[in-house]
């Protein structure tokens, strides 16, 4: 009954990530440091040295064809995301601090990487998560043919992060305190798509087009006093075999 309206596809989504960063409290921790022995002070810029970098989609999924237009899918995915952040490994511990929430507390930590000022020499870390994810969604057609097809699709996905590299930037802005107590591991993630199918003599069909994945909830616990979220904009290929 289910064999010619059931399908698998497996796929790889290669992507450029990034992330939008956002203090969700107003408190303002001063930057200002004395310098020499006087009571004067200097402020040095420790603006953020963040930029985009690659990441990596993987899984498998299964469509359910409800109409000439319209499928379901469900599937399993691992999902690789990273993005870059300028910076220097000390090679001594500081004490340093991170503003929470609740209520805008200060709390002591130890760092050994430091946020260096802008128009320093940084080195490259990799702030990364590693997720399994379940996508959850459908594809419409929007036009085509038996041999070449035009989709678009969604996906809501439920995902859990079981490893990462959380950096934490400090109230003050001069390190990153890494912390996987931070790291939130439950979170959700959507996805958009839209792509071409090429069917070929032997059966199999060929997808690919670009996706953008974004990430619902924050990398951190909501202790935290940023809120983090990722995107991914790539292009997912994949091959599609029916049962």
């Amino acid at each position: 009954k289910w064999r010619g309206r059931l399908s698998y596809q497996l796929y790889a989504t290669p992507s450029i990530g990034y992330r939008s960063l956002v203090k969700n409290n107003d408190q303002e921790i001063s930057r200002a440091f004395p310098t020499g022995p006087s009571n004067s002070a200097t402020t040095e810029n420790y603006a953020l040295q963040h930029s985009p970098s690659w990441n990596l989609e993987a899984g498998g999924t299964f469509l359910l064809s409800v109409s000439k237009a319209l499928r379901l899918k469900a599937g399993m995915q691992l999902n690789y995301t990273r993005y870059q952040i300028g910076a220097q490994e000390m090679d001594h511990p500081v004490y340093t601090t991170l503003l929470l929430n609740n209520p805008n507390e200060l709390v002591s930590r130890s760092s050994s990487i430091s946020n260096i000022p802008v128009g320093a020499e940084a080195t490259n870390l990799n702030s990364s998560t590693y997720q399994i994810s379940m996508p959850l969604g459908a594809d419409v057609k929007i036009a085509g043919n038996n041999n070449i097809q035009w989709f678009a699709g969604a996906t809501i996905q439920p995902s859990y992060v079981f490893a990462g590299n959380p950096y934490l930037i400090s109230s003050d802005m001069k390190n990153y305190v890494y912390d996987m107590s931070m790291m939130r591991r439950f979170n959700l993630n959507t996805s958009i798509e839209t792509f071409i199918s090429l069917t070929l003599k032997n059966g199999a069909v060929l997808n690919a087009g670009p996706q953008l994945r974004y990430q619902l909830l924050s990398t951190y616990d909501k202790r935290y006093s940023y809120d983090e979220k990722l995107y991914n904009l790539g292009i997912k290929l994949g091959i599609t075999r029916n049962f």
